[in-house]
């Protein structure tokens, strides 16, 4: 082989080195600026958004996504959205991360797991939606980490790492029947805030380094607050604020909390 045919052959191999690493780091971050929409018919919308599903059940992140207002919308109750471990990243805390409200309706039975959600208005947002599973996520720098609002009840939040939300870490408004459990909640202006809500259980987390560790406010009532771990927040470790009747504060470990549990405008606990 002459050296014209060695050196052409050799700048051939480079190239197709180079192709095809190109093309595996552009599976691994692909993003896209627009909505990605999950629809009723189990379609993704625009289908070169970086999720796949082969039976519109289970849909899995193929790649990053970076969103300029909101991230993913879904249409379509039952199903599961892994996020394989990729990011769904927001622009300057706008918008909605993942939202589950269409037409005055919201969804049902929704899993989300293994996403790192960060940059939005709401990271996660539980709008008349009920029944959800949210576990394994790493959720920070948004507004309200998660938010659980309008009658949105019987959802389960667990095991999450929830951090550097600038409003809440978890947000329940006038909802019930929730469970928020085992998830690691720090430096949020509120770890965990139930706004006129009933009938929640707040159980085994580790609330820590926030403004308020747990805020009960606004005649939330018979809520159960037990188990959880709440150390170094400044003001207060637990706070109740016009908050109702009933509310049940138990076997909790409060340490290293300016007030560990201070009572403003409060009826029985």
């Amino acid at each position: 082989m002459n050296k014209t045919v060695l050196t052409s052959f050799t700048i051939l191999c480079l190239l197709s080195t180079m192709l095809i690493a190109g093309l595996a780091f552009g599976i691994q971050t692909a993003n896209t600026s627009e909505t990605i929409y999950i629809r009723a018919d189990g379609s993704i919308d625009p289908p070169t958004a970086p999720i796949s599903s082969f039976d519109s059940v289970i849909y899995t992140l193929t790649g990053n996504i970076t969103s300029d207002y909101n991230g993913i919308m879904v249409y379509r109750d039952s199903i599961v959205i892994d996020g394989a471990g990729y990011t769904l990243q927001g622009k300057g805390a706008r918008g909605r991360g993942i939202s589950f409200f269409d037409l005055g309706h919201g969804r049902n039975n929704i899993t989300i797991k293994n996403m790192e959600i960060k940059g939005f208005a709401y990271g996660i947002d539980l709008f008349f939606s009920s029944y959800a599973d949210i576990y394994g996520n790493n959720i920070t720098n948004n507004n309200c980490g998660i938010s659980i609002r309008e009658s949105s009840d019987y959802n389960i939040i667990s095991e999450n790492t929830i951090t550097n939300n600038t409003y809440a870490g978890v947000c329940i408004w006038s909802s019930s029947n929730n469970t928020v459990s085992e998830n690691y909640v720090t430096n949020c202006r509120y770890g965990i805030e139930l706004y006129w809500a009933t009938n929640n259980n707040i159980l085994g987390n580790n609330v820590s380094k926030n403004t308020v560790g747990i805020e009960i406010c606004s005649f939330s009532s018979s809520n159960n607050i037990f188990g959880n771990k709440i150390t170094a927040n400044d003001p207060s470790g637990i706070s109740l604020y016009v908050s109702g009747k009933n509310n049940i504060i138990y076997m909790n470990n409060l340490t290293n909390n300016y007030n560990g549990i201070y009572l403003s405008s409060s009826s029985t606990i």
